[in-house]
Order: C-alpha cells, then structure tokens, then sequence
C-alpha cells in the first residue's frame, strides 16, 4: 500500500473528507462520491474547508447533498474560505459549524462573465441572477440572517470576515482551536 492509498484510507474510516481547493466539477464529484459511499448507521461525518471558492453550481450540488444527510455534517473552516466555499461552510449541520480562529473568510455577490451573442449575454445574465437569488435564499436558511440582511452584506465588492464575524453572521457556531 502507498502512503496516498492508507491516507485515503485513513481518511475514509474516519469519515472526514476535504475541500482544500477551487470548487470546481472534478472536487465535488470526488467529495460526492466519497460522502454517499458512508454506509448506513454513519453517525458523524467532518468537512474540511479550504477554498477560494468557485463554480456556484458545483458548490450547490455539495450543499444539496451534505444538507439531505441523516447524520451529522460537521464542517471545519481552515486558513481561508471564500466564496461559495462560505456557503459550504454554513451548510453543516447547526451546533456544528466550526471555524479555525486564524481563518480569514470573504463574500461577495456571486461573479460571472459571458461572451457571444447579445441573446445568449442577456440569457446568461439572468440565470447569474437567479443563481444569486438562490445562493442568499440558502444563506438565509442556514444562518441567522434574513435574505435582505444577507442583500446588504453581499456587495459586488468583496467584504473580508474574521472568524469573529463569521460566527456572529451564523455561516459557523463556534471559533474552535483545532
């Protein structure tokens, strides 16, 4: 066995999986993949984040996922987590929503760009909306802000959060010392 086959394997028996990189299709088919092979009778699983965030849809195929679980979702915020990988972060289970003091966070409206046909511009343009629209509703329900507060926080600049404030937004529960 490789030392990368018995850190996975390590890894598998003791149900933490990793999001240390862009959200993008490829990391969040393997999370999907590794999070819906647990067997039944799983208990506890931990999510650790580390990203700079990424493809919304891709993030909200994870968020689907780990919010339809029957068990606990722990998720653990480490170094910098932006972006989508913020929703990822507030889309564990409540009480257990942790965050690294040291870890630095931003959110910002959600970003895209087009080119083509002035049709397939405006098309793109309103699925961007609707795409945004769905990403503070979701903030919404996982945090204790209401979608208009979440409006005001969530401006096409970026806005930087310590964990402090990360905490006080309720995208976690708790600054925990790892």
């Amino acid at each position: 066995m490789t030392l990368a086959e018995y850190v996975n394997e390590r890894l598998y028996r003791t149900k933490k999986v990793f999001i240390f990189n862009d959200i993008n299709e490829p990391l969040i088919k393997q999370a999907i993949e590794i999070i819906l092979s647990f067997p039944k009778g799983t208990k506890e699983i931990e999510v650790w984040i580390r990203s700079n965030g990424g493809m919304v849809e891709d993030g909200f195929a994870l968020v689907d996922v780990m919010m339809s679980r029957d068990y606990i979702v722990k998720t653990i915020g480490v170094g910098y987590v932006s972006s989508m990988a913020v929703l990822l972060l507030a889309a564990g289970t409540k009480g257990h929503r942790y965050i690294a003091p040291n870890t630095s966070s931003m959110v910002h409206q959600i970003m895209w760009g087009s080119h083509g046909a002035i049709d397939e511009m405006a098309m793109r343009q309103a699925q961007s909306k609707k795409l945004q629209e769905k990403y503070v509703a979701v903030l919404g329900q996982v945090t204790n802000r209401t979608v208009k507060q979440w409006d005001k926080i969530l401006t096409p600049n970026e806005t930087w959060l310590t964990a402090e404030e990360v905490v006080k937004l309720g995208i976690a529960d708790e600054i925990k010392v790892l």
